[in-house]
């Protein structure tokens, strides 16, 4: 973690690694996704300087994501892996369970068939 625009130096934030970093809407709490898919959230105050401090980092919940499924060609991150929302809750793409797939029909020009 870092100030900006004034860069105060860096401070580590994860006690075990992480990737995917969010911050929640009014900057109070930075959420990350370690390396065996939990989110973690780190509370974040303001010191009288305006340099941030990390508090402890806390488990909320263990996802199910696709970790590193969102490499492009390049070798860059290409989308978001979640989101947070500005209510705090979490929207989060899952792996599917193949036994149990739904079938997705995908209808080419309806609007034809609208005509009939």
């Amino acid at each position: 973690m870092q100030a900006f625009p004034k860069s105060a130096g860096k401070r580590r934030v994860s006690t075990e690694g992480g990737i995917y970093p969010r911050w929640r809407r009014d900057g109070r709490e930075l959420y990350y996704v370690t390396l065996d898919n939990r989110l973690v959230a780190v509370p974040i105050q303001p010191s009288a300087d305006g340099t941030p401090t990390a508090g402890q980092p806390s488990t909320l919940f263990q996802t199910n994501m696709i970790i590193g499924g969102n490499v492009g060609p390049t070798g860059v991150l290409s989308k978001a892996q979640y989101a947070v929302s500005s209510d705090g809750r979490f929207v989060i793409p899952v792996r599917g369970d193949d036994t149990s797939s739904t079938p997705v029909n995908l209808v080419l020009n309806w609007p034809a068939a609208l005509k009939k």
